[in-house]
């Protein structure tokens, strides 16, 4: 009887450590480093692994390497977007509704100096479908992450062009990349500087949630202190609110990351605290947001760390928070680890993946899969040689998954096999005129000619729609590229209205006859959303 109880403690033992070694999985091309930017689910529960490949030196040039992983993490196929004369790298991916793959980063294909954002749609066989490059000449911007909402996806892109101009953008797009309208937040900074973005959430038709950082200087005084920015729109593009969390408690930090929203509406956010009294240090802290975007409270989970970064959120059956942290601690040892809390901070249960007086980065995405396991992702470089991406998973009580046995057929909507390949940006259209709302606004105005007039006169229509709105450090500009009605105002110097007409966005022009009008000067129009969004001014003589 105890030969067969050490055999089964034996049998168990054995089967106990083949389980816990499936996680976790180890990317590797052969170049120097590699980078995990996301990891997402597909519709045939496989998981996609979105990495950056750094080679150091030489070509070729930093690149993209999708994988392509079964549901226990093997590879199935990559796809590699390479070019040695370019730089191109993505870091937001999202599954589109037929199955393929939608990919939002940046590349120098077009100026070697400088960053221009690129779409990239890849189809359920992972060909390429299409691309696009948004150029912005003289200046770096970057694809940041994209969201699908119904059929038509938002993209948030962070655009730099000086330390005082920085841009969070958003657009809109439709299935085949076409805009419908593109955001610019923060286009005045008053007491908001340099306000930059991380994070995107969006909810039900596509209102959204925007997290990142910015200097806030409302307090007065002459220092600006760096808080996380939460930004809140609806469906329409129209901010609702916008919160530099910590005017109100203290709180100073860099950007959130993670928003998550519960069933009551308010939200929670990981970010870095930046300790400014005894002791001093950063730690890895939850806020908390009320739905009318005010603070609620926050919650340091270390409160004598050294440094710290939350690079992932997620929020679990409402009562159940998982962050994706790395901090050094008070010995000087460097770890990576999960913690499991409730909606109050409280720490349940921590799994710590490293801990090493060296740098070894961090866990940089993480996801729920379909079974209700906690899927994280992240770079590591354990014997400081080359860096890899890691893939864990875990279940819901941070022990690792078990080998998932079930059959499964993955890549059900290509009818052929998959085959790892290469692709480029070579045939990308490239869409200028991206940054004209702040670099050439007057083509967002009326134009009207002859000027004066005696007889005939004609106003053109801009093709897209400029309206501001908000006041102060928030105003926000939106561009209309697909649009329905607006309505073409003509007054006189004593504020008549002597001309209204609706149209739509396929009149390019208006022609009117003034040789019955009063001499005299008139100011035209256009009328959007109650809004003006168009103005020109023109004089009628004999």
């Amino acid at each position: 009887m105890k030969i067969l109880k050490i055999l089964l403690i034996l049998l168990l033992s054995h089967s106990f450590t083949c389980s816990s070694q499936v996680w976790p999985k180890i990317y590797w091309n052969g170049v120097t480093n590699n980078w995990c930017w996301q990891v997402i689910e597909s519709y045939d529960k496989g998981y996609i692994i979105e990495v950056q490949v750094d080679p150091g030196t030489g070509v070729p040039q930093t690149y993209a390497w999708l994988i392509k992983a079964d549901v226990n993490g093997n590879r199935l196929w990559t796809k590699s977007i390479l070019k040695n004369s370019y730089q191109a790298f993505f870091s937001g991916i999202e599954n589109t509704a037929d199955g393929g793959l939608l990919l939002s980063g940046s590349t120098t294909k077009l100026d070697p100096s400088y960053f221009d954002v690129v779409f990239i749609k890849f189809n359920a066989c992972g060909e390429k479908e299409w691309c696009k490059i948004f150029s912005t000449a003289g200046n770096s911007d970057y694809g940041l992450k994209i969201r699908r909402v119904g059929y038509n996806y938002i993209g948030l892109v962070a655009y730099y062009q000086d330390y005082l101009t920085d841009r969070i953008w958003l657009f809109k797009m439709d299935q085949q990349g076409n805009f419908i309208w593109e955001k610019l937040i923060n286009e005045t900074n008053d007491t908001i500087i340099a306000a930059d973005c991380e994070s995107l959430l969006c909810i039900g038709e596509g209102s959204s949630i925007v997290t990142g950082d910015a200097y806030d200087a409302s307090g007065g005084g002459p220092y600006a202190y760096l808080r996380p920015l939460i930004i809140r729109t609806d469906s329409n593009a129209n901010v609702l609110w916008s919160l530099p969390y910590g005017r109100d408690n203290g709180f100073k930090g860099w950007y959130g990351v993670g928003p998550q929203e519960n069933q009551s509406g308010f939200y929670y956010l990981g970010a870095k605290h930046i300790r400014d009294s005894i002791p001093y240090g950063d730690s890895p802290s939850l806020l908390k947001v009320t739905p009318a975007g005010t603070e609620s409270y926050y919650r340091d989970l270390i409160s004598n760390s050294n440094g710290a970064i939350v690079d992932a959120l997620n929020l679990k059956n409402n009562d159940s928070l998982f962050f994706a942290i790395a901090w050094n601690d008070v010995n000087n040892l460097n770890n990576v680890g999960i913690f499991k809390t409730d909606t109050l901070g409280n720490i349940g249960k921590r799994k710590i993946l490293f801990q090493t007086v060296d740098f070894i980065y961090e866990l940089i995405s993480s996801i729920f899969t379909f079974d209700g396991n906690y899927l994280t992702g992240g770079n590591f470089n354990p014997d400081s040689t080359s860096t890899k991406v890691y893939l864990y998973k875990f279940t819901s009580n941070l022990d690792y998954a078990p080998l998932n046995t079930q059959p499964r057929v993955y890549d059900s909507l290509c009818p052929h096999q998959i085959v790892s390949d290469t692709t480029n940006l070579d045939d990308c259209a490239v869409i200028t005129g991206i940054d004209d709302p702040f670099k050439n606004p007057e083509k967002f105005n009326l134009a009207v000619y002859p000027n004066p007039a005696n007889d005939k006169l004609t106003i053109e229509i801009p093709g897209k729609l400029a309206r501001k709105t908000g006041s102060g450090a928030m105003q926000i500009t939106t561009i209309y590229h697909q649009w329905d009605k607006a309505t073409l105002e003509i007054y006189d110097l004593s504020g008549k209205l002597v001309f209204s007409k609706e149209i739509n966005k396929q009149t390019e022009r208006v022609e009117l006859n003034v040789g019955t009008w009063q001499t005299g000067m008139y100011a035209a129009r256009l009328v959007f959303m109650n809004s003006i969004v168009a103005e020109a001014k023109f004089v009628v003589e004999r």
